[in-house]
């Protein structure tokens, strides 16, 4: 008996593994049909599954195999509604955030939405704005802005350098989305576009908001050289998360 149960402990070993490998796919698999918009259930890959089963205990490993298609249908359906939460960018002027998040946006297949670019459509100038109607009009109107875009789903957002600034943005943002910190070496921070006022001292307003930028943020992501590269890496680790949040319950 002894060495029965010993035998059956080292194949309850791989079976783990391999279950731990099989879920894994299907987080992998869910995450692409959401880019791609595919249908979940796919009872034609299922029979055919099914069919490849030898006689020998067909009906209990059928058994099995329906509750691994069953679990394997439930994670992607929490995955789905877990990956609807949009994927907001902050981070210092001139770090790339538009940028990345337009390239972010085509690759992942989602909906693009700019803070700054809304203002300047609806208000033009921010700067000719905050001379003529104050900084905190700005920031109010700039969280009206947030707030809207937030409300989207499954979209890709990229924020004004300030946003950090007023923390009812916080609680905004952490409601529907997953936030990056963008950090670009200051001295590499792309001065074009970005507000006089702010290139006077960059290396004193990142001072000021440093903290700020990662008490916002979920993760931080480097984008010092390709914005290609940046992409990819913050791609990279959207899906490890999503790995690492499924395999430990988090979104079930």
């Amino acid at each position: 008996m002894k060495e029965f149960r010993e035998k059956i402990d080292l194949i309850d070993e791989k079976i783990l593994d391999l279950l731990i490998e099989r879920f894994d796919l299907s987080i992998k698999i869910g995450s692409y049909k959401k880019i791609n918009k595919l249908e979940i259930e796919n009872l034609k890959r299922e029979d055919e599954i099914a069919k490849s089963f030898p006689d020998l205990y067909k009906k209990n490993i059928g058994n099995i195999y329906r509750e691994i298609f069953k679990n394997s249908k439930h994670m992607q359906e929490k995955l789905f509604a877990y990956l609807d939460k949009n994927i907001v960018l902050i981070g210092m002027p001139g770090c790339g955030k538009t940028t990345l998040g337009e390239i972010l946006s085509k690759k992942l297949k989602r909906d693009f939405f700019d803070t700054d670019k809304e203002f300047e459509n609806l208000y033009g100038s921010p700067e000719e704005f905050i001379i003529r109607e104050g900084l905190s009009k700005f920031r109010d109107i700039e969280s009206e802005i947030l707030r809207k875009f937030s409300k989207n789903k499954y979209g890709v957002i990229s924020t004004g350098g300030g946003i950090v600034e007023r923390k009812e943005n916080l609680e905004i943002l952490k409601d529907n989305s997953f936030v990056y910190y963008i950090y670009r070496d200051t001295d590499k921070l792309t001065l074009s576009g970005i507000q006089p006022s702010y290139k006077k001292d960059l290396y004193k307003l990142r001072e000021k908001r440093e903290n700020l930028y990662r008490e916002f943020s979920d993760k931080i992501i480097k984008n010092n050289t390709d914005p290609q590269e940046a992409v990819g890496k913050l791609i990279e680790s959207f899906n490890n998360d999503i790995l690492v949040k499924a395999r430990a319950g988090v979104l079930w």
